[in-house]
Order: C-alpha cells, then sequence, then structure tokens
C-alpha cells in the first residue's frame, strides 16, 4: 500500500510541476511577445528611438528570462531563440529590413517551445 501512495505522490508532484511550468511559461512568452509587438508598432510609425529602447528591453527581458526558462526547458531550445533577439537591436540600427522577419521567428519559437512544453498527452509520446 506504501508503495501505490508513494505512486501516486510521484504522479501528482509531476502534475504540479507541469502546470507551475506550463503558466510561468505562458506568462513569460506573453511578456515578450508585448515587447515585440511595441517594437514593431514603433517601427512601422517610423520611430526608430523608440524601437531601439523597446529592443534593448526585449533584450534585458530575455536574459533574466532565459535563466528562469532554463528550468523548465532545455538550453537547445532557448539557444535559437537567444540568437534572434540579439539580433534585434542590431537591425534596429541598421533599418534592416529582416527586422520584421526576425521578430515573427522569435514570436513562432515561443509559441512552440509553449506548445512543446504542455503537459498533453501527444506531447508525452
Amino acid at each position: 500500500m506504501k508503495r501505490v501512495t508513494m505512486a501516486f505522490a510521484l504522479v501528482a508532484a509531476i502534475v504540479v510541476y507541469s502546470a507551475v511550468a506550463a503558466g510561468c511559461l505562458g506568462k513569460w512568452k506573453n511578456d515578450v511577445i508585448d515587447i515585440i509587438d511595441r517594437i514593431i508598432m514603433y517601427n512601422e510609425n517610423g520611430d526608430s528611438g523608440k524601437a531601439s529602447a523597446a529592443a534593448d528591453e526585449l533584450t534585458d527581458e530575455w536574459i533574466s528570462l532565459e535563466k528562469k526558462m532554463s528550468l523548465f526547458v532545455r538550453d537547445e531550445k532557448l539557444d535559437s531563440i537567444s540568437s534572434s533577439v540579439a539580433k534585434v537591436p542590431h537591425f534596429i540600427a541598421e533599418a534592416n529590413d529582416e527586422l520584421d522577419a526576425e521578430l515573427e521567428s522569435i514570436r513562432r519559437q515561443l509559441k512552440l517551445l509553449y506548445r512543446g512544453e504542455l503537459p498533453l498527452w501527444y506531447n508525452l509520446l
């Protein structure tokens, strides 16, 4: 009976950990996407100063979140997002046409990361 109780306790701990991880990752994903949306808005309005400030905020936010996310996600999944985030300030400074594509890439990678970490049946197999 003790083994069954222990097994249920372990399963319950895994479920709670997964729920907390999904909640945290979802909130952090939305925080980064909000900053991306502001960068896009500023860039479309031609306000490079505000876009540059938002890009710096994105970089700082990502550095902070990457450490937190690594508690729940393997570092390999975060590396491509990190390299994309690092390009954003340079693209804004150079008025590069690839800025929108890079921002959309970050958005897509974050959504895929979040969806891949949700504790759903098709992710467990």
